[in-house]
C-alpha cells in the first residue's frame, strides 16, 4: 500500500482503495455462498432432513442463509 500512496495521484489511491474493497467483498460473498452450500449438502441434507426433498432442501439452505447474513448485519450496524 505504501507503494500506491506514494507513487500514484490521489484519484488513483482512491481507485485502487474502491477495487480492493471491491474484491474483499466479492470474496466474502463468495466465502458465505460456499459455507451455504457445504451446510446444506453436508449437514442439513444428511442430518437433520434425510429424507427431504431436494427443492426443499435448496429453499431452506438458502434462506437460512440469508437470514443469518441478515441478523449479522443488523446486529453490526444496531451497535452503534
Amino acid at each position: 500500500m505504501t507503494m500506491v500512496t506514494h507513487l500514484f495521484p490521489v484519484g488513483m489511491v482512491g481507485l485502487v482503495l474502491a477495487v480492493l474493497t471491491a474484491a474483499l467483498v466479492s470474496t466474502v460473498g463468495s466465502a458465505l455462498n460456499a459455507l451455504s452450500t457445504v451446510f446444506t449438502m453436508d449437514i442439513y441434507v444428511k442430518k437433520i432432513r434425510p429424507q427431504g426433498q431436494a427443492k426443499r432442501d435448496y429453499q431452506d439452505g438458502t434462506s437460512g442463509y440469508s437470514s443469518r447474513c441478515t441478523d449479522l448485519c443488523h446486529n453490526n450496524h444496531s451497535n452503534r
